[in-house]
């Protein structure tokens, strides 16, 4: 069962695997809060290169030496036996790890969260279906958002 907890992964080792338009989306989010996660793929979604914002990106086939003294992976790739692949490996070796294709072996998900100013302090407030509806996610995230 997931706990929530909030981690400061600034200097954190993170790798996503995959370069399509999920791997996208995460490493745009990820980009706020850790400047060095890096992305391999053997290609990438066109947004990497059209956003503004500077990827570490190693254009290269996927091999598990590229986990050596990585913190944190999301598996991300359009294969699913290699996600579970990654998935596997990084329990075995006590790396966190996040399939985006199923929360199931992950052990850690993210959550649907926003900053939001109140009496002059920021507050996150986070929301999760424990990786089970991203779209639910989102949708209760917007909706508490607009409440406030």
């Amino acid at each position: 069962m997931f706990y929530p907890l909030m981690i400061d992964i600034e200097d954190m080792n993170i790798i996503i695997v995959g370069g399509g338009k999920i791997a996208y989306r995460k490493a745009s989010y990820l980009r706020n809060y850790n400047k060095k996660a890096r992305v391999i793929a053997k290609k990438f979604h066109d947004n990497f290169y059209q956003d503004s914002y500077e990827y570490d990106l190693s254009s290269k086939e996927f091999e598990f030496k590229d986990l050596d003294g990585v913190d944190m992976v999301y598996a991300a790739t359009d294969d699913k036996d290699l996600n579970s692949q990654i998935t596997e490996y990084c329990r075995e070796k006590k790396i966190l790890v996040n399939n985006l294709d199923t929360s199931r072996r992950s052990s850690f998900i993210n959550t649907g969260n926003f900053v939001k100013e109140v009496d002059g302090m920021d507050v996150i407030v986070s929301v999760s279906t424990f990786g089970k509806d991203c779209s639910l996610t989102k949708k209760v995230r917007n909706k508490i958002q607009d409440l406030l």
